[in-house]
């Protein structure tokens, strides 16, 4: 999810999640940010990577995973190596924390 102003850092930390294999969609829409997280919280997306300016300056992401649960603050790589260990062992329920 993505503010119109952070179009460009969303687009660098989705070619990173891509390159380290992870199915990734960025919502560009018009839709306000609290429809964007509703609508991934309807089609069960297992995690939604916010970034903003908060975000951007820390060169991390902010991530919900699916049920609500907000995560904190982490960089792109714990991000990634966190969803590769889950896939790697094949969890059945998502960490939150």
């Amino acid at each position: 999810m993505v503010a119109p102003a952070f179009f460009e850092y969303a687009d660098k930390v989705a070619n990173e999640l891509r390159e380290s294999g992870c199915r990734v969609e960025v919502d560009l829409s018009d839709a306000r940010m609290n429809a964007k997280i509703r609508n991934a919280g309807t089609a069960k997306v297992p995690y939604v990577a916010i970034v903003g300016e908060k975000e951007m300056e820390s060169e991390g992401v902010a991530v919900r995973v699916r049920g609500g649960a907000q995560l904190p603050l982490m960089s792109v790589a714990e991000f990634v190596g966190r969803v590769a260990e889950e896939n790697s062992s094949r969890a059945l329920s998502l960490e939150s924390a």
